[in-house]
């Protein structure tokens, strides 16, 4: 938990060699409340897709709240809702304050992950940027939330490379998010 909030941890942050036992051994061992199971180009995880609420993405065609909601009038669908990635809202110069606040009556979770802005001369680093050495603001964003009463899940979103010890740099992430809860409740 991360407040009174579920809190989960990205399939592709522990070890793709595990089976899904031990994967979710580690799910408890490390303290989360779920996992959360990826949804990318692989085969074997299209076929997952059907169901899904829409990420803010990184590609401009999705990468904020606001877009999603332009979407979301239009379909008018009660299922339509939105899964916010503050890391994706913030690696493309946008507020992720305003915009969480835009979309609060839509948000149905959160992924939290670090990432570095575009500038003219690179693209955006949307992904493997360890927690506190991007872009976001993490106490800021999870304080807004919670002022505005989000109540729903937040999920660690990282990536596990071949070689490293993923509990460990799990439990980092875990403790350093749980460091910017208690600043951003504390504002």
């Amino acid at each position: 938990m991360l407040g009174d909030h579920l809190l989960g941890i990205y399939e592709k942050a522990l070890d793709a060699g595990d089976d899904w036992y031990r994967r979710m051994d580690k799910v408890r061992d490390l303290g989360f409340d779920f996992l959360e199971i990826s949804i990318d180009e692989s085969e074997e995880r299209l076929s997952r897709i059907y169901g899904s609420d829409p990420e803010i993405m990184d590609i401009e065609l999705m990468n904020c709240i606001r877009k999603h909601l332009s979407y979301e009038e239009k379909i008018g669908s009660p299922w339509y809702k939105v899964y916010p990635d503050v890391g994706n809202i913030a690696a493309w110069w946008l507020d992720p304050l305003s915009d969480l606040e835009a979309g609060i009556h839509s948000i149905v979770g959160v992924h939290l992950k670090d990432t570095l802005c575009r500038t003219s001369e690179k693209p955006g680093v949307f992904r493997d940027i360890p927690f506190g050495q991007g872009y976001v603001d993490f106490a800021a964003c999870l304080g807004k939330l919670e002022e505005l009463g989000y109540t729903g899940p937040y999920m660690i979103e990282m990536w596990h490379k071949e070689g490293q010890d993923d509990r460990m740099l799990v439990r980092e992430a875990k403790a350093f998010i749980e460091e910017q809860y208690e600043k951003g409740v504390k504002r």
